[in-house]
């Protein structure tokens, strides 16, 4: 009896625990979970989804794409790689 209040306690814990986390930090490598893909659909915008799936695909064809980051860090390096292009568009541009 007392293994099983241990287990039911520590399986409530780790949903709670689960529960407390936003879509956004979650790590690239749990990004595919059924629960998680959920969760994301939810609460990202459909720009962010778009900028999320970016980032995935860019770095994934690339082959440095880094699993341990989590959903917010990765939003957050692919808005500085698109303003990084929009300067140097813009700086093309300028040149012409």
């Amino acid at each position: 009896m007392k293994n099983y209040k241990l287990a039911l306690a520590a399986a409530l814990v780790s949903i709670l625990l689960a529960g407390c986390g936003g879509a956004k930090d979650i790590k690239l490598s749990e990004s595919n979970e059924p629960e998680n893909v959920k969760k994301l659909q939810e609460k990202l915008t459909p720009a962010e989804m778009s900028s999320l799936k970016k980032y995935v695909v860019a770095h994934h064809m690339r082959g440095d794409l880094n699993y341990n980051l989590t959903v917010k860090e990765a939003l957050a390096a692919q808005e500085e790689d698109d303003k990084l292009k929009k300067r140097a568009a813009d700086a093309a541009n300028q040149i012409q």
